[in-house]
């Protein structure tokens, strides 16, 4: 007897089971269990960036419920924290639909939407819409906004500073919380009803600072009137901002013909009596005149100046952190080593963003 019961019961547990099934399947019920909302930490649309050091990141994070048995988001909230040092308080929203997460049209913590920086960490950054009633007390008003977070959504916008250091920093976010409005729910009744939302997956945003530096390396050639030649810069070698990057070289011979050359990787062996100090493959700009003193006297007063634009730079395929190594060469016909040749020292150069 004692066994029949235990299979009666236990057919009836699966006859319930089955018909809560059928009854969600068919809609009647609101399925509540596993709604969470993902989080993704972007900066100029995707998770990872490189950025000179000290640069100002601008991020935004992106919410999104994982299904759209709801009305939306009513509340959310999470903590920032950045590795590379610290947070300030994250931007008040500007969209209408988040408008109502904030004070006065909803509710966010007494530091604001934008977070309580504590130890250099954003604690309960964002905010709630007003579900009880449009009118509760003076403030907060406003109408509740559906369907947020149904597709991706930006939740928070903010910025921070890299730090002066080059390496790889992240900015994550933790301890969220957050619930929906109750599919069918209406403002006909004195509140919106509300449903928990589990937190889901989180992207955080990885942030790789570099320097930017321009390094001289190598030996140069004393030339033919006993001078040593020296390569230089002036500018930035960047891919966005001011188009000003020049690769120059100085105490050159005069009226004498020379070009910049460039390659990916550094060298050091023995050349035409110098040093060749940029490895095999390279790129060869344009020949110049040195210029300098004119006539028949041969001195160290020339020049040369090559603008690496930025269009060059992108034509080579020239990314956030590439290293480039770049030297001059020089007719120098009257050299006593016989070989005609003039070569500056080099410089390693890190292409900023």
């Amino acid at each position: 007897m004692k066994h029949e019961n235990m299979k009666r019961r236990a057919h009836g547990c699966a006859r319930k089971a089955a018909l809560a099934a059928a009854l969600v399947a068919l809609g009647a019920v609101t399925a509540q269990a596993d709604v969470r909302l993902r989080l993704s930490i972007e900066s100029g649309g995707g998770t990872q960036v490189t950025v000179a050091a000290g640069a100002t990141v601008d991020y935004v994070v992106l919410g999104e419920l994982s299904d759209t048995q709801n009305q939306g988001l009513a509340m959310f909230a999470f903590d920032l924290s950045f590795d590379g040092g610290a947070l300030p308080q994250a931007d008040p929203p500007t969209t209408t639909e988040m408008l109502n997460f904030a004070s006065p049209l909803g509710l966010n913590n007494p530091a604001g939407f934008g977070g309580t920086p504590i130890g250099g960490d954003l604690i309960q950054v964002g905010g709630a819409q007003n579900t009880i009633e449009q009118g509760f007390a003076p403030q907060p008003v406003g109408d509740v906004m559906l369907g947020i977070g149904h597709a991706s959504t930006e939740l928070v916008r903010g910025s921070l500073t890299a730090p002066a250091t080059a390496g790889v920093y992240t900015l994550s976010a933790a301890n969220l919380f957050a619930n929906a409005i109750r599919a069918g729910a209406s403002d006909a009744d004195p509140y919106w009803a509300v449903m928990p939302v589990e937190p889901g997956a989180v992207q955080d945003l990885t942030i790789t600072v570099i320097e930017c530096n321009v390094t001289p390396y190598c030996t140069a050639k004393v030339n033919s009137q006993g001078c040593t030649p020296a390569i230089g810069s002036s500018g930035g070698a960047t891919l966005t901002g001011p188009d000003d990057f020049h690769v120059t070289a100085a105490s050159v011979i005069n009226q004498s013909n020379g070009l910049m050359f460039w390659g990916l990787a550094p060298d050091g062996r023995p050349f035409m009596g110098g040093t060749l100090c940029v490895a095999a493959p390279v790129v060869r700009t344009a020949v110049q005149s040195s210029g300098g003193t004119p006539g028949p006297t041969v001195d160290c007063s020339g020049t040369y100046d090559h603008f690496f634009s930025q269009a060059e730079m992108a034509a080579a395929g020239f990314g956030p952190g590439t290293i480039f190594y770049a030297q001059y060469w020089q007719r120098d016909v009257t050299h006593p080593d016989g070989t005609g040749v003039g070569l500056t020292d080099a410089l390693a150069v890190t292409v900023c963003p």
